[in-house]
Parts: structure tokens; sequence; C-alpha cells
């Protein structure tokens, strides 16, 4: 159960880093979809 919640936390963690990457916009750029990033 340990396990799961870290690679969960992991996955997070990564998903949050893409999305802090593409809004920075350096590597690549995200959509343009303001309704799902919450902009």
């Amino acid at each position: 159960m340990k396990f799961l919640f870290e690679a969960e936390d992991c996955i997070v963690g990564v998903i949050v880093g893409l999305i802090l990457i593409g809004l920075s916009g350096k590597f690549f750029p995200l959509p343009e979809w303001n309704i799902l990033w919450g902009l």
C-alpha cells in the first residue's frame, strides 16, 4: 500500500513538472486549452 502511494506521488510530480515546463514554454508549448489548465 505504501508503494502505491509513493508511485502515485511520483506520477503526480512528473505531471506537475511537465505542466510547469510547458507553461514556461522553453521546451515545448502546451495546447491552448485554458479550461483544462484552469488559466
